[in-house]
């Protein structure tokens, strides 16, 4: 959406972690090569070969993105996590809305004590500084049911991706 980059294509989102505290010994796994796939980033890829080749020349058996895998035929395994370019436009969508809702939260001084769970998994307090002072009540959470990625692009009957 930059204007630095007017015709830009998503490639993919990822994510990466750099702290990885499970390495372990490992008989078919030096620790080097267990370290190297902890690295690897983990997410959403186009479906377009020729976008995802820009980003990961590896990509039909990726050594960057992790599950990224492609069949003899150039089809990818119905493993890999990739979306074609409506998908990530719905997920752009959602994310925009998420941000301005955000915004509009923090410019109205709304800042609710709403932690969420998912499948009973606190999820909302885990990486939150003030957890250990904060005044949350068993009726502040929220619970939600874990979604999947085709869930969240098609929304429910009246769009409402929450």
């Amino acid at each position: 959406k930059s204007n630095l980059f007017p015709n830009s294509i998503v490639v993919g989102f990822y994510l990466q972690k750099v702290i990885n505290k499970d390495v372990k010994e490992l008989v078919n796994k030096t620790v080097d090569k267990q370290k190297e796939d902890a690295l690897k980033l983990v997410g959403y890829s186009n479906l377009d070969s020729d976008i995802i080749s820009v980003f990961d020349s590896s990509y039909k058996d990726s050594s960057l993105i992790h599950g990224l895998k492609c069949k003899n035929d150039g089809d990818f395994y119905s493993y890999s996590k990739v979306l074609n370019n409506s998908e990530i436009d719905r997920i752009e969508e959602v994310v925009d809305e998420k941000i301005k809702s955000g915004i509009n939260d923090i410019l109205d001084a709304k800042f609710d004590i709403n932690p969420k769970r998912i499948d009973n998994e606190n999820v909302g307090c885990e990486y939150c500084t003030y957890h250990d002072i904060c005044f949350r009540k068993e009726f502040d959470f929220k619970d939600y049911p874990k979604k999947n990625i085709n869930e969240i692009l098609g929304g429910d009957n009246n769009g409402s991706l929450d």
